[in-house]
C-alpha cells in the first residue's frame, strides 16, 4: 500500500505591511496587507470580512466574530482566544504558529492549505467542514471533532489529541501516524486514514468491539 499523500504547506508570503488597528476589522470589510500587533481584537464583528495577506502577532481575540469571513495568505503568531468563531468561514493558505485557543468553532468551514504549529487548542469543532491540505504539527488538542467532515491530505505529526471524533467522516490520505490519541469516537469513520502499528495495537480492543470480533485465547 502506498504512503498517504503529504499535505501541501500554506503559501504565506507577506508583503511590506502597514500597521493595523482594531477598527480596521468590520463587517464585510476588505482588509489587505496589515499587521495587527499586540492589540485586543474584539468584542466586535468582522462577519463576512475579506482578510488578505495580513499578520496577527500576539493578539488577543476577545469575542471577535469572524463568521463567514474569508482569510487568505494570513499568519497568526502567538495569538490567544478563549473562543474563536470561524463558522462557516473560508481559510486558504493560512498559518497558525504558537497560538492558544480554548474553543475553535469552524463547523461547516472550508480549510485549504492551513497549518497549525505548536498550538494549544481546547476544542476544535470542524464538524461538516471540508479540509484540504491541513496539518496540526506539535499541537496539544483537547478534542478534535471531524464528525461528518470531508478531509483529504491531512496530518497530525507529533501532536497530542485527548479525543478524536470521526463519526460519519469521509477521509482520504489522512495520516495519523506520530500522533498520540487518547480516545477515538466513530471508529468506522477512520476508513481512509493511516495509523502506525502501535496505534492499531492500542485500538485493537475498541475495534474488536466495534465490529463484533471476539478475541479468545490461542487454541492449544
Amino acid at each position: 500500500m502506498s504512503a498517504p499523500a503529504v499535505p501541501r504547506p500554506p503559501l504565506v508570503s507577506l508583503p511590506a505591511l502597514s500597521p493595523g488597528l482594531p477598527g480596521d476589522l468590520g463587517p464585510e470589510d476588505r482588509v489587505d496587507g496589515l499587521e495587527f500587533a499586540d492589540p485586543e481584537l474584539g468584542p466586535g464583528s468582522a462577519r463576512a470580512a475579506s482578510v488578505l495577506d495580513c499578520r496577527f502577532a500576539s493578539c488577543e481575540f476577545a469575542g471577535l466574530d469572524l463568521e463567514l469571513a474569508a482569510l487568505t495568505g494570513c499568519a497568526f503568531d502567538r495569538c490567544a482566544a478563549a473562543g474563536l468563531a470561524l463558522v462557516p468561514s473560508r481559510l486558504s493558505n493560512v498559518r497558525f504558529d504558537g497560538c492558544r485557543v480554548g474553543s475553535l468553532e469552524a463547523y461547516g468551514a472550508a480549510f485549504e492549505r492551513v497549518e497549525f504549529a505548536a498550538c494549544r487548542l481546547g476544542y476544535v469543532n470542524l464538524r461538516g467542514a471540508v479540509l484540504r491540505d491541513v496539518r496540526f504539527e506539535q499541537c496539544r488538542i483537547g478534542e478534535l471533532d471531524l464528525g461528518q467532515a470531508t478531509a483529504a491530505r491531512a496530518a497530525c505529526p507529533q501532536s497530542e489529541l485527548e479525543a478524536l471524533e470521526v463519526v460519519g467522516a469521509a477521509l482520504a490520505d489522512v495520516d495519523l501516524r506520530g500522533a498520540s490519541i487518547g480516545r477515538i469516537t466513530g471508529l468506522r469513520g477512520l476508513a481512509g486514514a493511516t495509523l502506525d502499528e502501535q496505534q492499531v495495537a492500542l485500538l485493537a480492543p475498541a475495534l474488536a468491539a466495534e465490529f463484533g470480533i471476539r478475541i479468545g485465547d490461542p487454541v492449544p
